[in-house]
């Protein structure tokens, strides 16, 4: 009677760890999708301008040869501006067991973009020392214009390239408006308009994102029975994460005061390591979008005031002649806060506080002296107190 009872209590184990290994290591039937390409694509443009680039590293370098090496590097340039022809979309990373590897090979890819921006820059920059305002702004354009176009499509870690790619043209053009004419400012407003229209969202990223953390779970997470597949299955890891992910992007969708409580942190650490990742990626995305917002708009009253000889009295005045839509403070829940000052105007965010401060800049006086830029003590952080002003806090 004994053996028989034994034999049960073996057979129940047995079957329980053969029950718990399965649901362990099997992933939960989530069909990821992959999305249609279109064709031509004008990401493969884009690849190719980057593997076309001659000199890289020069690129940019004060004691180079400027005009030599736009000349060198006119094929790149040319078949980069050939792509904003046509749609733009970041093929997906998929592929099972080389999930991590396609990953990486992607951002390798992807990085020689950034040397396209800077390309541009260079560009622009040549061209605005000759006092071709028009031009440089162009030039400008071009690198904004790319940064946007790869986002889309794109997870996180991709994106961030595209948005280092905004940040170098939106920097430079900053410099230039002040300089066009009625006819440039107009034309150039119209373009970044159309631009920024048509950008990827953090929702949008973050859904991507969704997608290839779920298909890189299933292939990197650990293999056989050990105390933490056991504690935290493949199957749970995996729906913490979709969970998870769900909440961000939908919270993301929300107006900045409206996300001042963060989404739950998963409860396995497989999942929980990455979430400081997630959070300052989202402020980071905010505040570039801010930027952007500042940019057009400072970009449309100076159209105004090349054609009106004055800056107009409300924002509201923009539409629909200059902006199809009027700015929106990304840390705030309506418009950017303008208002005139004599002969100029005072054009602001409230800032990540969240607090309407009047147009007084966030300005830190400890990010000052050696090891800090100029610009570090105006630059906005997540826990900064004061407005961003434009001409200021970029």
């Amino acid at each position: 009677m004994r053996k028989w009872i034994a034999g049960g209590i073996l057979l129940v184990v047995a079957a329980f760890l053969a029950f718990h290994l399965f649901t362990a290591l099997s992933p939960l039937p989530i069909v990821v999708p992959t999305p249609v390409m279109p064709n031509p694509n004008g990401y493969d443009f884009f690849v190719r301008a980057g593997n076309a680039l001659v000199r890289e590293k020069q690129i940019g370098d004060p004691k180079a040869n400027a005009a030599k090496i736009l000349s060198e590097n006119a094929e790149a340039m040319r078949l980069a501006r050939q792509g904003f022809g046509y749609r733009c979309v970041h093929p997906p990373v998929r592929g099972g067991p080389t999930t991590t590897a396609a990953a990486t090979a992607t951002f390798a890819r992807d990085a020689k973009m950034r040397g396209l921006a800077r390309l541009f820059r260079l560009d622009g920059s040549t061209r605005a020392s000759g006092r071709d305002w028009g031009g440089a702004a162009s030039s400008d354009l071009d690198a904004i214009e790319l940064g946007v176009a790869i986002c889309h499509g794109a997870k996180l870690m991709d994106s961030l390239i595209g948005s280092a790619d905004v940040a170098i043209g939106r920097a430079d053009l900053w410099d230039v408006i002040d300089h066009l004419n009625a006819g440039q400012a107009r034309s150039v407003t119209g373009r970044l308009d159309s631009i920024f229209l048509n950008k990827a969202s953090f929702a949008d990223v973050m859904t991507e994102e969704k997608w290839w953390g779920i298909d890189e779970r299933r292939t990197t997470y650990p293999a056989g029975i050990s105390l933490f597949t056991l504690t935290w299955s493949k199957r749970a890891v995996i729906r913490n994460f979709a969970n998870y992910m769900d909440a961000v992007i939908a919270q993301s969708k929300l107006s900045y005061p409206q996300r001042q409580t963060p989404v739950k942190t998963p409860a396995d650490p497989f999942n929980a390591m990455i979430v400081p990742v997630y959070r300052s990626s989202e402020f980071s995305f905010v505040r570039n979008d801010t930027e952007d917002a500042l940019l057009i708009a400072k970009l449309a009253l100076r159209t105004y005031f090349t054609e009106h000889g004055t800056y107009p009295n409300s924002l509201n005045d923009l539409t629909p002649n200059y902006l199809k839509t009027v700015p929106i403070d990304p840390f705030g829940t309506g418009p950017l806060k303008y208002q005139t000052t004599g002969a100029g105007y005072l054009l602001y965010s409230i800032g990540p506080d969240c607090v309407d401060d009047g147009g007084k800049p966030i300005d830190d006086p400890t990010h000052v002296g050696h090891g800090y830029s100029v610009r570090a003590r105006y630059f906005p952080k997540e826990q900064s107190k004061g407005d961003i002003v434009a001409g200021i806090n970029r």
